[in-house]
This record gives C-alpha cells, sequence and structure tokens, in this order.
C-alpha cells in the first residue's frame, strides 16, 4: 500500500478551500448573459471553448491532492444540480462557495462547525420555500425559459412554476430568514450565512456584466415589487417577468440545497488523508565514457 499524508483542523479546511477558490473563480466567470468563456485543452484536436459551468467543473485537476479534493467537493454540487434540474450548476457552485468562505470566518473565530451545519440546514428549508410561493405556474410560452438546456429548464417550470431570474428569486427568498431566532449564537450565525450567500449569485452576475455589484444590490432591494430586478443582457431594471428573465422554481431551490449540503460537510471536516508524494526517482549515471587511445 503507498504511503498517505494526514491533514487535520484548519490547515486541512484551508488546503482544500483553496482548491474550491480556484475551481469557483474558473466556473463562475461564465455566469449570465455576459458570462465569459473558458478554454479547456483537448489531448488532441484545437482547444474547446466553452460557457457551460459543469463542463469547466469536470475539467478541472489540481496538482496538490488536497486542494483536488476541495475541487472535486465543489464539482460535485455542479453534478448533482445538473442530474437533478438540468440547469443552475453554476448558481449552485457560486452559492457553495459563498456558504464555505462565510462558514470558515466563524470557524475560525472560535464557532462550533455541527451548530453552524444546524444553521445552515435549518435556513435552507425556509428559503427555497419562499422561492416556490413567489412561483408562477401559469402556462408560460416555453421560448421564454432562456436557459441552456431548454428541455430540462421546461420540465422543471412545468414541475414546480418559474420565479425572477437573473439571482432576484435567490436574493428574495431572503424574506423568509429575516425574523428567525435559532437557540444558539453558533446556529444563528450559519442562518446568517445563508442570507448573505443568497446575495453571491446576483453579484457575480452583476460583476461578469462589468457593473457594480453594491450598487444594483442596492436598487433590486429598493423595490418592494417581487418581479423587479436587473437585466444584465440589457444593464437595466425593471419587471423581470416581462423581460423573459425567469428561472424554474425548481432550479432555484435544488442550486440551494446542494450547495448547502456540501458546505455542511465541509465545514465539518476535521480531517484529510491523501496520497503521500511519490520520491524523485534518483538521476540514472552517466555512462563510462571509453579512453581514447593517444
Amino acid at each position: 500500500m503507498s504511503a498517505k499524508q494526514l491533514l487535520f483542523g484548519d490547515d486541512a479546511r484551508q488546503r482544500m478551500r483553496h482548491g474550491m477558490d480556484v475551481l469557483a473563480e474558473a466556473v463562475r466567470v461564465t455566469l449570465g448573459p455576459r458570462g465569459r468563456t473558458v478554454i479547456l485543452e483537448r489531448e488532441f484536436g484545437p482547444p474547446q471553448i466553452v460557457n457551460s459551468g459543469v463542463v469547466v467543473a469536470q475539467s478541472a485537476e489540481l496538482e496538490d491532492p488536497f486542494e483536488n479534493m476541495g475541487a472535486h467537493l465543489l464539482r460535485e454540487v455542479a453534478s448533482r444540480t445538473s442530474k437533478t434540474a438540468g440547469d443552475g450548476t453554476t448558481t449552485a457552485t457560486v452559492l457553495a462557495h459563498r456558504l464555505i468562505g462565510e462558514g470558515l470566518r466563524y470557524l475560525a473565530a472560535g464557532m462550533n462547525p455541527m451548530e453552524l451545519k444546524r444553521g445552515i440546514d435549518t435556513a435552507v428549508a425556509p428559503g427555497p420555500a419562499q422561492a416556490r410561493s413567489d412561483a408562477a405556474m401559469d402556462s408560460c410560452p416555453r421560448e421564454e425559459l432562456r436557459v441552456e438546456d431548454a428541455l430540462h429548464a421546461t420540465r422543471a417550470a412545468v414541475e414546480e412554476g418559474i420565479v425572477p431570474g437573473g439571482g432576484v428569486a435567490l436574493l428574495r427568498a431572503r424574506q423568509a430568514l429575516q425574523g428567525m431566532q435559532l437557540p444558539s449564537l453558533d446556529q444563528d450565525s450559519g442562518l446568517r450565512i445563508v442570507e448573505r450567500a443568497l446575495e453571491e449569485p446576483l453579484r457575480r452576475i452583476v460583476l461578469n456584466a462589468a457593473d457594480e455589484p453594491a450598487i444594483v444590490l442596492h436598487q433590486v432591494l429598493a423595490s418592494a415589487q417581487p418581479n423587479h430586478g436587473y437585466n444584465a443582457a440589457t444593464r437595466a431594471y425593471g419587471d423581470l417577468w416581462a423581460m423573459g428573465v425567469i428561472d424554474p422554481a425548481k432550479v432555484a431551490r435544488l442550486a440551494l440545497q446542494n450547495a448547502a449540503s456540501i458546505a455542511g460537510l465541509v465545514l465539518s471536516t476535521d480531517c484529510l488523508i491523501a496520497r503521500a508524494p511519490r520520491p524523485a526517482a534518483a538521476p540514472l549515471p552517466a555512462p563510462d565514457r571509453p579512453t581514447e587511445a593517444w
């Protein structure tokens, strides 16, 4: 059996986080109508140009085994969401990355990871429920579902309805968490982590559109209209429903639930075990050179 190396506590989580940071940065640049492209090397043929978060996530392999574990866990969020919803993979990745980043800050302050996880888990059920309560079940022309995988998205919309897109449904799902008080400070902190993470998809969409996230967030929250939001394609504010900027409610729900599941797993991890690096092979001795006769 090959030798293994072990990491514990903060060292383990920080190494995982570095791998997640690298993967998240590659994936989140694709989010939104003004998302950027990623070029993937292929073993044979020309490079592949993509703007799909799940494709980017599946292509990333990091050299450090502990960092690669973190990247793989974040990749799992995208894969789960793709399998169950058919879309929302980049949103799920962005949510998970923010949940984990915020959670690690609280752990560094000495909070209990299991209590933080309970707080995150408690806040998820009301969040998706709020999104579903805001969903419209009216029949909607399928061409309006402007998502990468129209077939999966249409099926998801039929199942649970549609909500305003552009990260607005997740942002407004925070209303379900306002006023909630959990039994302990640590659990309550987990709830606040979810509140902050729900802003992140909108922030990233705006950033990819080369606008200022804080200004857009303020403008969206200033309106009491649930469909009011920011259309990154036109850089205009208005009724996202009328603009055709919509998402299936099922996609938003599963993106948040899958992100919270992986975040809770990472925050409660205290040991990592990976293969030890193999020692470099000794260089071969130089062959003896024959003595030249004089």
